[in-house]
């Protein structure tokens, strides 16, 4: 597997988040371990857009400088492509597979402290359902200015499709320097909470909850050969959790996997990855399952 990463560009504003984030990371990985980097915009995906959208998508190609001029003012000499193709996603994935890149960097639609009911945009919803390596997702207005200072997080379920997710998170924590903090989110233990007989009877049996979920995480942490990194209990919805919790400490990263919903199941519950990918105040990197075989060199 090449240490290569695609950016994908758009012709407004979206992608710039990423780039920084791929300069950034450029610039701190150690020199065992710089990413290469190269961006891809893909022309033709509007054709079957509507005339409202066709008509902004024409103003905007003419009012804004060419994506690629923006792009060298961030990234001094990155490598850059057109392709053309009629599915924006479809394309990236293409390049991706052609490639044998180590995955994939999108902007989101949705700045960090915007509101908007449409947070992440279509493009990397769809490429967080199919996408064969980690996507990184990174707000458009992240910017290396005000760098994050704190760790990686890994969101994690203790299940299967995590493992994979770990070893990502363990290779870019271990290329730019950063600690690496495992966040276990219990969901359904708070609910025990209301039998509570006192104040002081709540306090014990959080704590004694905290304790057997740090425990466990320690447990299957050290089963992925990932012994002594931090491990956190969190109660509550795990989104939320670990939202409120990539806040806190400052993430340079949230890393989870990726459950592969099937379409009706889309319908009933929305994806962690995706979840987080639209609302984190940083960058949030989805992996699939089926790639830990990838970074089995670098543990």
């Amino acid at each position: 597997m090449k240490n290569e990463w695609i950016i994908g560009v758009d012709l407004r504003s979206r992608h710039e988040g990423a780039v920084e984030y791929a300069a950034w990371w450029r610039s701190g990985a150690g020199s065992d371990a710089v990413p290469r980097f190269s961006a891809v915009h893909v022309k033709g995906g509007m054709e079957k857009a509507s005339a409202s959208l066709l008509g902004a998508y024409a103003e905007e190609r003419t009012r804004r400088k060419p994506p690629f001029d923006r792009v060298a003012t961030v990234f001094p000499g990155l490598e850059t492509a057109v392709v053309e193709h009629g599915r924006v996603e479809e394309a990236l994935e293409a390049e991706v597979r052609s490639r044998g890149a180590s995955g994939l960097l999108v902007g989101r639609k949705a700045r960090s402290d915007e509101i908007s009911a449409i947070r992440l945009g279509t493009v990397a919803r769809r490429l967080a359902r199919r996408l064969c390596q980690p996507l990184v997702v990174v707000p458009p207005d992240w910017s290396r200015a005000a760098v994050n200072k704190g760790p990686v997080l890994l969101a994690t379920d203790l299940g299967e499709d995590t493992v994979a997710a770990l070893g990502f998170a363990r290779a870019f924590a271990r290329s730019v320097g950063r600690p690496l903090v495992a966040v276990h989110a219990a969901r359904d233990v708070a609910r025990h909470f209301h039998y509570a007989e006192s104040d002081r009877h709540l306090s014990s049996l959080r704590d004694k909850v905290v304790e057997e979920v740090c425990a466990r995480t320690e447990t299957w942490m050290g089963g992925q050969g990932a012994r002594g990194c931090a491990c956190v209990a969190a109660l509550g919805d795990p989104v939320e959790r670990v939202l409120a919790m990539a806040k806190d400490v400052d993430a340079v990263l949230v890393v989870c996997g990726s459950r592969r919903l099937a379409w009706a199941e889309r319908w009933v519950q929305a994806g962690v990855g995706t979840s987080l990918a639209a609302h984190a105040s940083c960058p949030v990197a989805i992996v699939p399952p089926d790639v830990s075989a990838s970074f089995e060199a670098e543990r």
